[in-house]
């Protein structure tokens, strides 16, 4: 008795991966939330508007890296860069206070006279935060907006964070040192 060769068609194995591969997608992307409910799920964590600051410390924020290749030649090679910056100390809730350093570079002092107690607002980058939503990084932090287990931090440091609105009256920004001198 001869066994016959059932003859295979190219490129079955590449049509099963593909489709196994769009499943896997959908089913990925389907976790993430959609992009008109990034903004209201910052809303939902109180990211979102003026919160009242406790405090505010001038300070250097000290970043770098240091990398190295090879291994009978080995290259090392890095960046160590100080900037200024400030810790800032803000209610989130009334009862919640978050400690948060930013470098000066992502700050914009509005003078408010109004104020008497100085604010702080953070302007995200909302259009680019919903289109970059399906890579891993914003995934990561969409899902942890859904679930309510977002550090504050995490989102501010982010690089979806266009700047910091500090509005402060002329008296208490003379008072304190907030600007570099």
């Amino acid at each position: 008795m001869k066994i016959k060769n059932i003859p295979r068609k190219e490129g079955t194995m590449k049509k099963i991966t593909l489709v196994l591969s769009v499943i896997v997608m959908l089913i990925f992307i389907g976790c993430v939330p959609a992009k008109s409910e990034l903004e209201p799920l910052l809303t939902k964590q109180e990211m979102m508007g003026e919160h009242s600051l406790a405090e505010i410390e001038t300070g250097i924020t000290t970043t770098g890296f240091i990398n190295a290749k090879g291994f009978f030649d080995v290259v090392i090679y890095g960046e160590i860069k100080s900037e200024k910056s400030l810790l800032f100390y803000w209610h989130r809730t009334p009862n919640e206070i978050i400690a948060t350093t930013l470098p000066y570079s992502k700050f914009k002092f509005i003078i408010d006279e109004t104020k008497n107690i100085p604010t702080v607002e953070f302007v995200f980058d909302i259009k680019n935060l919903d289109e970059e939503r399906i890579f891993p990084e914003i995934d990561d932090l969409a899902l942890k907006l859904v679930h309510g287990t977002v550090n504050p931090n995490e989102i501010i440091m982010s690089k979806y964070l266009i700047s910091a609105i500090i509005r402060i009256s002329s008296t208490t920004l003379e008072k304190e040192i907030y600007l570099p001198k």
